[in-house]
């Protein structure tokens, strides 16, 4: 049996409504009504608080991106909104609705509100021992699944008191939208795991202190003499490499970097990036932006975009007389209908530097 604690912000006023029963079976069990989170009481108790947000004070906006993989909507989202809104991206917290449309393109509705607005209201409900799992509005997720995206601009759906429960329930399960992310996201149950680790660590500290001082004398100096060379150990690893955050074993983790080392430097020894860049400065072709260049020892990738497809593949061909095999491996659209393209070629001998180590052993 649970108890949940629905918090619903309205103007300044606040609805805390209390539900009870299995996750997928909650019903309103109270409902008070506060003028403000002040007038809220202390210490409620709930086994979980849920924030929701009505729909007058979500800001939306809408998107069709031509790609249909997930990963890749993650991480164009962000960059396609800094187009839509004033606020800077840092200032708000946002969260969207994917739906599919058609030509494997997807429709996306983005909800967002101000960063400092939902963490004065996090921090004011923190304060009356309330911490949200999880941030949604149950009047916009009503809306949706009742019409689709044009519902949000259209209506401003109100919730009764027979829908709270299986709304509530479906959100906490699966939420529409969830507006705790990045640095607000809820940490509770990790304090709680990493306070419960701290007692057992503690709990293993002094069995093992007592298992010590029975084994006698001899046994406590040899591992008190191994933890010192451990702690030296340590001390040296993090003074070679003053970034590294976590050392469980600092030999095997040296032997690793330098390792790691020895590649790069073999790396760097047989190219000539400043001579790449000078050819590809010459034979680039106008019409076309590049956004990055990525070069490897045998090959190099340019990514960027262009409003004609003519202008990317004469820059191929007049790319294609200095370097061996290179092609257009990959093309999409943008939303304002650019055409997002990525080259490869190999770097032929114009990436070799010269004086390379592999040169110098033939010379020798």
């Amino acid at each position: 049996m649970m108890k949940i604690g629905l918090i619903q912000i309205y103007g300044n006023d606040i609805t805390l409504s209390v539900l009870e029963g299995r996750k997928r079976d909650l019903r309103l069990v109270e409902q008070r009504k506060f003028s403000g989170i002040e007038a809220m009481d202390d210490g409620l108790g709930f086994d979980a608080a849920v924030l929701s947000l009505p729909l007058d004070i979500l800001q939306f906006r809408r998107l069709r991106l031509p790609f249909s993989d997930m990963n890749k909507l993650k991480e164009v989202v962000p960059y396609e909104l800094k187009r839509l809104v004033l606020d800077d991206i840092d200032d708000i917290v946002f969260d969207c609705v994917v739906r599919d449309a058609d030509n494997g393109n997807k429709d996306l509705l983005i909800t967002f509100v101000k960063r400092g607005w939902l963490e004065d209201i996090l921090r004011a409900l923190n304060a009356k021992g309330i911490d949200p799992s999880i941030v949604i509005s149950l009047e916009l997720s009503k809306v949706i699944k009742g019409g689709g995206f044009d519902g949000v601009f259209s209506e401003n759906a109100g919730v009764e008191l027979h829908e709270l429960g299986e709304l509530l329930a479906g959100e906490m399960d699966h939420p529409t939208i969830n507006l705790r992310q990045g640095d607000l996201s809820f940490t509770k149950e990790y304090r709680e795991k990493a306070r419960y680790k701290k007692r057992a660590l503690i709990l293993l500290f002094f069995l093992l202190a007592v298992l010590l001082f029975n084994s006698g004398e001899r046994v406590y100096i040899k591992r008190k003499a191994l933890k010192n060379i451990d702690f030296r150990m340590n001390g040296m690893y993090t003074e070679l490499f003053p970034g590294s955050k976590r050392v469980i074993d600092p030999l095997y983790q040296t032997r690793a970097r330098l390792k790691a080392l020895k590649g790069v430097i073999k790396d760097i020894e047989g190219i000539d990036p400043l001579n790449l860049i000078s050819v590809l400065s010459e034979r680039w072709s106008p019409g076309v932006v590049l956004a990055e260049l990525n070069i490897d020892t045998d090959f190099f990738v340019l990514k960027g975009s262009s409003s004609q497809l003519k202008d990317i593949e004469r820059l191929v061909s007049r790319l294609g007389e200095v370097f061996p095999d290179i092609e257009i491996s990959e093309t999409d659209r943008t939303v304002d209908g650019k055409l997002r393209y990525v080259i490869k070629g190999a770097t032929g001998s114009v990436g070799k530097a010269f004086g390379s180590q592999g040169e110098k052993d033939e010379a020798g």
